[in-house]
């Protein structure tokens, strides 16, 4: 008898602990501070994150804020939850402010952690604030392989398009065009031709810049008479003729190799209007 009565003291001394407990760990989960007070903002979801349940902590940008108040479904058709959280009324929480679940440390343990936001600050006398969710990572992953996986496909599609046979027979030609001309470049007799081309090419322009002196020797030559015409005139000596005969002289022969210049420059003109590719590249031994 004693036993039993001992079993039953021990009973329910462990029951009344379990109940202080669970008492506590209530008290600890839905306190709240006696000069505080509250107000509720709403998440709506398709889908509960990973370890948010009642009672869970709610931060706000990294600092307890508040406590998750009740999960339940606003819509049950659509299966959209609504996640009631109960925060303090003075904090600053904008209409942009995105609510991220995150982790604490080793403990593993989720908490929402709300961001303060830059825009419009949700009024007193709104009656349903709601705040954003964050996508969560396996989401954002998706959506930008879903992104790259798009990209890939546009890039495979241009290079089919590349690849078309009307293209690769483009390419073939140009290709076939271009060994042509490499094969032209490498023949020895047009070699020949293009340095012979070269060569007439820099002669003539000797000759010119040689006529050029000439002529620029003629007008000093001028100069000079004129100015030994002058001084004689002042002198008294009008015998102009004995002046201007090496003048004259001088003056013929230049004035004739500056025509003949001039004769070769206007030929070579017309065989390049006739003919630009015989004017460039003709073999020195043919005779037209």
């Amino acid at each position: 008898m004693e036993n039993r009565n001992s079993y039953t003291i021990v009973g329910l001394f462990v029951m009344l602990i379990g109940a202080f407990l669970g008492i506590f760990m209530w008290w600890m989960l839905t306190r709240t501070e006696a000069n505080e007070t509250y107000r509720s903002y709403f998440i709506h979801t398709k889908e509960l994150p990973v370890g948010i349940k009642e009672g869970a902590d709610v931060k706000f940008i990294g600092v307890n804020a508040g406590i998750v108040k009740k999960i339940d479904f606003i819509d049950m058709k659509n299966a959209i939850i609504e996640i009631e959280l109960s925060i303090k009324d003075k904090l600053p929480i904008s209409k942009d402010s995105i609510a991220k679940v995150e982790s604490q440390g080793i403990s593993g343990i989720s908490f929402i952690n709300i961001t303060q936001g830059s825009g419009e600050i949700f009024n007193e006398n709104e009656k349903k604030p709601i705040i954003s969710l964050d996508k969560a990572l396996l989401d954002k992953i998706g959506k930008k392989a879903e992104v790259i996986s798009d990209q890939v496909s546009e890039t495979i599609y241009k290079i089919n398009m590349l690849l078309s046979n009307q293209n690769i027979d483009k390419i073939n030609k140009i290709l076939t065009n271009f060994e042509t001309f490499s094969k032209k470049l490498n023949d020895e007799k047009l070699t020949k031709n293009i340095y012979t081309a070269i060569d007439e090419f820099i002669k003539f322009q000797k000759t010119m810049d040689n006529s050029a002196k000439k002529f620029n020797n003629f007008i000093d030559n001028l100069n000079k008479t004129q100015n030994k015409i002058s001084a004689r005139i002042d002198n008294g000596d009008f015998n102009i003729r004995e002046i201007l005969n090496p003048t004259l002289s001088d003056a013929q022969t230049t004035l004739n190799e500056f025509n003949k210049a001039l004769i070769e420059f206007e030929s070579a003109l017309f065989r390049l209007e006739d003919n630009p590719y015989e004017f460039f590249f003709k073999d020195t031994g043919d005779t037209k």
